[in-house]
Order: C-alpha cells, then structure tokens, then sequence
C-alpha cells in the first residue's frame, strides 16, 4: 500500500522493503457535507534525492518542500506559541511545474492545517531513525 501512494503522489517508485512502518494514523476530516474517515499506513522512506528528481501528481499534492527536520518542528512550536508570522527558509517544488525548485520563506500557513500532532510526531520519528534509535512508532 506504501509503494503505490508514494507513486502516485511523488512519482517516486520504490520496492517495498525499502520502507519502515511507523503505523496506522487515523484520520477524520469533517467538512460541511463530508466526512472522511481513514486508516493510514505511515512509512519512512530514506531516500537522498534533489526535489527535481520527483514528479508529484498535481491531482494529488499541491507540490514538495525541502527542509530539515529542526527548521519544521520549530516552525510547530512557534505555531503552537501562537506566532503565526514565523517562517523558515526551505525548498520547494510545484506539481504544477515539475523538475523546478525555488527556495522560498515557509509558513505554517503553507502546510496542511491541522496536522500539528501527527507531523510533529513523525519529524520525531524521522529523526530517531535516522539516528538508527528504535522503537520508531507513531
């Protein structure tokens, strides 16, 4: 299941066991006249390639950004904090415009809305395991 979103989304085509599990994610977004409810598998993926190497499917995701892991969860805190100005630098590829990448100022404005919890828990994750530490979960 991991492979083929991960496909469909970025492009990127992978084996399977080049993927680690971190879990199943529960989501439930509620919309006037929609409810979505899922169960996500959540993998990691490391992989060392330029944002121009990735295709994102524009039907999909709005486009990739580049950053290190820090620069996000600093960006979550000072959201939490209720600083909605602070920004940090990152990359970032359109899927719009595929195999281009611009180095932009990122809010959190420009990421998913809600996700604060979850994402802040795989930046942890990501980091743990690429320090070789586990249990990696979320």
């Amino acid at each position: 299941m991991g492979v083929r979103e991960l496909a469909e989304e970025t492009g990127l085509v992978v084996a399977p066991d080049r993927l680690t599990p971190l879990g199943v994610q529960l989501i439930v977004d509620e919309r006037p006249g929609r409810l979505n409810r899922e169960h996500v598998h959540v993998f990691l993926l490391t992989e060392d390639l330029p944002l121009t190497d990735f295709s994102p499917n524009a039907d999909e995701v709005e486009g990739l950004i580049e950053a290190s892991s820090a620069d996000l969860l600093k960006l979550f805190h000072r959201q939490r904090l209720g600083d909605q100005e602070f920004t940090i630098t990152a990359r970032q590829s359109s899927a719009r415009q595929p195999g281009t990448a611009t180095t932009v100022e990122l809010s959190i404005d420009d990421l998913i809305p809600g996700g604060f919890n979850y994402f802040v828990k795989v930046l942890i994750m990501a980091e743990r395991h690429a320090r070789g530490e586990h249990p990696i979960a979320i």
